[in-house]
């Protein structure tokens, strides 16, 4: 396998970033966690920029791009903090429609990608969605059967999450339009739902760790700043040293799903249990450089702490995914 991205899309990651970095601050996080109100204006950004678009095909309106062109975009997703439903449209949703395909996706793929209609899967697993309010066609799927429903005909019940920015929804329906769909479309669907939040907590990681650095640098104690401690350049190390054992296994699930490999279950929960371990070094280790300011509330710091949790549940824990691994080897 090729680790080396193409120039598309690093440019395409470099474009997402400083888009995200001018339509989504932390201030705009933080207001979510005020207004429950749906993040509307950015996905509308996104669209613009493409890459809502992303894994829609090329003969309706997307890109036509898969898991290598994503993990990227996912990756400054997190970074950013952006609403987790965004990432799981284009990775889960998307796809899965796409396998179905016939009128309904060529009826609102090419909405997807000009930015005109949201959709969502609610896989079985735990009947959630983040954003379903404002799904204008859910995707809901049980242990044997898809199901898709318009805006309006799923029962939806808002459910608390850690996260107080995450817009988070128990689906339930009756009736919806059967979907006709391939014996593996739905283990598939599952599998990049897990993948996707792989990819976000690697840059949710990467953005506490980010904090922590400034944070050393500009605290003083003592006359110098606390980064030229040697406790505190060891607690950084170890941030780091997790997120790069991390990087490359979420790469090779990417590649994997990609190339659709026959592995490719072992490569995601693996990539997911890296990142869970990753994600919880650079909030633990973050927390620490902050002290006791990290924990507050009024802090930026703690907005990434509980997204980070929230997606790391969201698709399994490290117990869920150390349980995934022992099945696959029959221990």
């Amino acid at each position: 396998m090729n680790f080396r991205f193409t120039d598309e899309q690093r440019l395409i990651r470099s474009e997402v970033r400083s888009l995200l970095e001018r339509e989504w601050t932390t201030a705009d996080l933080r207001a979510a966690w005020h207004s429950d109100a749906p993040a509307i204006a950015i996905r509308k950004h996104l669209a613009d920029l493409g890459v809502r678009g992303l894994t829609v095909p090329q003969a309706l309106g997307g890109l036509g791009g898969d898991e290598l062109d994503l993990v990227l975009v996912l990756e400054e997703y997190g970074r950013a903090g952006i609403p987790d439903a965004v990432a799981a449209e284009t990775t889960v949703a998307v796809p899965l429609l796409a396998a179905v395909g016939g009128e309904l996706a060529d009826l609102w793929l090419p909405r997807v990608a000009a930015g005109e209609a949201n959709i969502t899967a609610v896989l079985g697993d735990s009947g959630y969605s983040a954003d379903a309010d404002i799904a204008d066609l859910l995707l809901v799927a049980t242990s044997d059967r898809v199901v898709a429903i318009e805006k309006g005909s799923a029962e939806l019940v808002r459910q608390q999450s850690v996260d107080g920015g995450r817009r988070l929804f128990s689906v339930s329906a009756e009736g919806g339009i059967p979907l006709k769909f391939g014996a593996g479309d739905l283990s598939l669907a599952r599998d990049r739902a897990v993948f996707a939040g792989a990819a976000t907590l690697l840059g949710l990681a990467e953005r506490m760790l980010d904090m922590a650095v400034t944070h050393a640098k500009s605290r003083e104690q003592f006359g110098q700043p606390i980064g030229s401690f040697q406790a505190v350049k060891h607690r950084l190390a170890q941030a780091t040293t997790a997120i790069e054992l991390a990087r490359p296994v979420v790469y090779a699930a990417a590649w994997s799903l990609a190339r659709s490999q026959p592995d490719r279950s072992v490569s995601v929960t693996l990539a997911k249990l890296f990142s869970n371990r990753a994600a919880n070094s650079a909030a633990r280790q973050s927390l620490q450089v902050h002290a006791a300011m990290g924990f507050a509330a009024e802090h930026d710091l703690h907005l990434f702490l509980k997204r980070a949790k929230a997606v790391e549940l969201s698709s399994g824990g490290t117990g869920a995914q150390l349980k995934r691994i022992a099945e696959h080897l029959g221990v």
